[in-house]
């Protein structure tokens, strides 16, 4: 469930602050990547079912697409190199950190799949953080994006390979009344990838390979 939450001051501020865009399960392995086992495992799509949404408050989505068009090579080609390290997000409360994994992942599809985050990733050396940079400012400048105000019983599917999303800011209009924005978030996997992974209950929210 995603509402604002007040359970100490660190949930408040994740859960009420603008969610700059990111993808899902940012430490995870795309399938392509041949994970592991043990290993944490990316959705291939992502869910938000709305339930409640008085304020408006936008869902963002932007296809990577129309920013890798304004991409030069050599960016594409750093940020396609296994040099970067990544988080888990801090929602689901345990810290799994995920080394020499590439920005920008060639999927079945042959096209570029992205795992990005503005605050859980990071180069593991200077051309790795230049390229993040240069990807981060492309973003911020960026006004091809669609603002999705949600309205109860709406269902948002977003493909997370292939679209960033991000959250706008709810400060300010939480009330903790029983009537702030209150969303369902869901998990989708391609079915031919489904064998291949569980849930781990020690590790809320995290799909592992078997």
């Amino acid at each position: 469930m995603v509402m604002p939450a007040r359970n100490n001051s660190k949930s408040f501020h994740r859960s009420t602050k603008e969610l700059k865009y990111h993808t899902e399960v940012v430490n995870g392995y795309f399938h392509e990547e041949r994970p592991k086992k043990g290993a944490p495992v990316s959705p291939e799509f992502f869910g938000l079912m709305c339930l409640r949404n008085p304020d408006n408050i936008p869902t963002k989505v932007l296809p990577i697409k129309q920013i890798l068009n304004q991409m030069d090579g050599e960016t594409i080609n750093a940020l396609s190199e296994p040099e970067f390290s990544a988080f888990s997000q801090s929602s689901f409360d345990v810290t799994i950190k995920t080394k020499n994994l590439p920005v920008l992942v060639r999927c079945g599809t042959g096209e570029f799949g992205i795992r990005f985050s503005s605050s859980k990733l990071q180069g593991e050396n200077l051309k790795a953080e230049k390229a993040l940079h240069a990807f981060k400012k492309l973003i911020l400048r960026s006004r091809m994006d669609t603002h999705l105000n949600l309205s109860p019983s709406d269902l948002a599917i977003i493909n997370n390979r292939y679209c960033l999303h991000g959250r706008g800011e709810i400060f300010g209009t939480e009330r903790f009344d029983g009537n702030d924005r209150w969303m369902l978030r869901v998990y989708g996997y391609d079915r031919k990838n489904l064998s291949r992974i569980e849930f781990d209950d020690q590790k809320n929210h995290v799909m592992l390979v078997r």
